[in-house]
């Protein structure tokens, strides 16, 4: 068996040496994760909450302030989640048509996934062709909200001369 030496093994026990080696390890992912991806530029968020701070000042008017400042595309971190915010006519044009299918899904948390059925519905659907096909089902003949041309089509009758109403509401 090989003698591990007392100094090697007493550091662990110290909680400052924890910290100190929790402090490292989390720096080192910072500075990983740092180099991923260029972001448009933005306010310096703060480590943990980004700029949730600022959310009193996030009105049409502040973002309109924040704009003039950083541009016409910006980058906002509300904690976790990375925000952009569109406020010129050409990146608009460049999000809402050029890179429309990139930006047209809705994001899919836990709760939706379970209460759709992992997004098996028309408002949580994936835009694709199971989107396009369920946007058709109301428009066929069988839902009773669907306006056909058939349906518009039939004359006006009083209900007393329509033969499949029921006369339910004389009272004997």
């Amino acid at each position: 068996m090989v003698a591990v030496p007392k100094v090697a093994m007493e550091w662990l026990q110290d909680p400052l040496s924890w910290v100190l080696l929790a402090s490292l390890a989390f720096f080192l992912l910072q500075l990983r994760r740092r180099g991923k991806a260029p972001l448009p530029p933005g306010p310096k968020p703060l480590p943990i909450i980004g700029n949730m701070t600022m959310m009193d000042q996030l009105t049409h008017r502040g973002l309109a302030a924040l704009a003039e400042q950083y541009g016409g595309l910006l980058h906002l971190r509300l904690g976790q989640l990375h925000v952009f915010a569109v406020s010129t006519p050409e990146f608009a044009r460049e999000v809402l048509q050029a890179q429309d299918a990139a930006f047209s899904n809705r994001p899919a948390t836990i709760a939706v996934s379970y209460l759709t059925y992992d997004r098996a519905d028309m408002a949580f659907a994936h835009y694709g062709p199971f989107w396009r096909q369920m946007r058709k089902l109301p428009r066929r003949r069988g839902w009773p909200c669907a306006t056909s041309p058939r349906r518009r089509s039939l004359p006006w009758r009083p209900a007393a001369a329509r033969p499949w109403t029921l006369a339910s509401s004389s009272s004997p």
